[in-house]
């Protein structure tokens, strides 16, 4: 469930030609009214196809306004720039079911004002139409034009993009880092920023972000039902997202496939710098997400330097990654061959599944936390499964899980089975832990992790070599990969 902030009005504008129509109906005053009284709203899962019950349609709105829509010339880049240029704060800008392409001249759209950007009829988001927003240049040459920019919204000010499929932009390929390659959003004064059921694909940019680059220092940032595919940060860190220096931030049930960063690090998601503002909880969760598939390896995330699919640093509160499945990314000259976390007020990993990560160069092949910065707190890891991992640097640690420099750890119930640190000077085949106060660990299981020191859990500081408690029965079998 999310909370919706209040609208000074809802109307509905469909983009015909360079004319934008609008309508207000008595359901829809309903509907405002209850986004007023702060309803909670659920914008997850499948919705019925009835507008009147729809949160994502404004009541009626669509059926008054879909009669009589035509292909072609009913959307087009300058009736989108109309309607944005002329509706209210807070109004609903529809993109027609067969969206539009922007050509090689057609720059970025400039948006100044919270708006609501999304497709018609998506009452389903699961099932949802081909809205696509595309680029027609060939891959090969330079277009500076991604499609949003999204830059000095007023205060309490909001964005807004559902059901939208962005594709083949490629922005900044003749400037060294400029920063998102399908939208940028840069607004200090922006409470919320909500990404909804779309889709990014084949999005290149040379700074932060392959696919889209959030920076709003009050914003509460919502990543949901998305998914983020063959995107590229071709210098810089985040091949398919970079949110820094926000509130708040939420990824959840959305998939991370073949992105790259190939400059830096962070293949998929690059999170830096969410401090408390406004109420936010300065927090940063990732649940029910998918980072490559364990069925294909070619559809890992990949990062030059280190966090072949996730980079969360500087976070003020707690972090959460819960539900997540990492597969097959990679560090290829770095570390950390899923994820790593560092600076963070507290962390929490529930339930994940890392498979076959790997950072052939480097150390830690999964998961790697390191400064937990509230020593009152405990670092937990429970209930996760690390398998066939990999940690290849010469004088390397970690195989599956590396905790450094955090007070208390908690690593419980979970799954090490077949991690590999090289056999050079290694040590912590399963997991490795250093410079820790406390360390408690309990009923992990698992079998066949390798390192010359340790194959299974060290503590570093103290020598100590820790036995799994079992072999590997109760964990979950490796998928036959192809």
């Amino acid at each position: 469930m999310i909370r919706i902030g209040a609208l000074s009005t809802i109307l509905h504008i469909l983009i015909n030609g360079n004319a934008c129509f609008g309508s207000i109906d008595d359901d829809s005053l309903d509907f405002l009214h209850q986004v007023q009284n702060n309803s909670q709203i659920n914008l997850r899962g499948s919705y019925p196809h009835n507008e009147d019950d729809s949160p994502l349609h404004g009541r009626k709105l669509i059926a008054n306004c879909l009669q009589g829509l035509s292909p072609g010339p009913a959307c087009s880049v300058a009736a989108l720039i109309n309607c944005v240029n002329n509706a209210n704060p807070s109004e609903v800008i529809e993109i027609c079911n067969n969206g539009i392409t922007f050509s090689a001249t057609d720059d970025s759209i400039q948006v100044t004002k919270s708006l609501i950007f999304r497709c018609i009829g998506c009452t389903d988001l699961t099932n949802r139409p081909a809205t696509t927003l595309s680029r027609s240049t060939p891959p090969n040459t330079v277009d500076r034009g991604r499609f949003f920019n999204v830059g000095n919204l007023p205060q309490n000010g909001a964005i807004s993009f559902i059901g939208i499929n962005f594709q083949n932009a490629r922005y900044g390929t003749d400037v060294p880092t400029v920063r998102g390659g399908a939208i940028s959003i840069r607004s200090p004064l922006a409470t919320s920023i909500r990404i909804i059921g779309c889709a990014f694909r084949n999005n290149i940019s040379t700074g932060f972000g392959g696919a889209v680059f959030i920076e709003a220092r009050q914003a509460i940032v919502l990543v949901t039902q998305s998914e983020f595919s063959t995107n590229i940060a071709l210098n810089d860190y985040g091949g398919a997202l970079a949110i820094q220096t926000v509130a708040q931030v939420t990824l959840d049930n959305s998939s991370f496939f073949s992105n790259e960063a190939q400059g830096k690090g962070a293949g998929a998601v690059y999170i830096q710098q969410v401090r408390v503002a406004n109420g936010s909880s300065g927090g940063v969760t990732l649940t029910q997400c998918k980072f490559g598939y364990y069925a294909n390896a070619n559809l890992g995330n990949k990062a030059r330097q280190s966090g072949g699919a996730v980079i969360i640093s500087d976070v003020e509160a707690l972090v959460t990654i819960q539900l997540c499945d990492f597969s097959f990314n990679t560090a290829t000259t770095g570390n950390q061959g899923a994820v790593r976390i560092k600076d963070a007020g507290s962390v929490a990993a529930l339930n994940n599944n890392f498979y076959g990560n790997r950072a052939p160069l480097g150390f830690t092949g999964a998961l790697d936390i390191k400064d937990v910065k509230n020593t009152g707190t405990t670092t937990v890891v429970r209930q996760n499964s690390f398998q066939s991992n990999e940690a290849l640097a010469e004088t390397g640690w970690g195989g599956g899980l590396s905790v450094r420099d955090a007070a208390t750890i908690e690593v419980r119930d979970n799954c090490f089975v077949g991690n590999k640190c090289n056999k050079v000077r290694s040590s912590g085949g399963a997991a490795f832990f250093q410079r820790i106060t406390s360390a408690i660990t309990a009923t992990n299981r698992g079998s066949s992790n390798s390192a010359l020191t340790c194959s299974t859990i060290f503590l570093f500081d103290r020598s100590i070599c820790t036995p799994l408690d079992s072999a590997a029965s109760g964990c979950p079998v490796p998928p036959n990969v192809p």
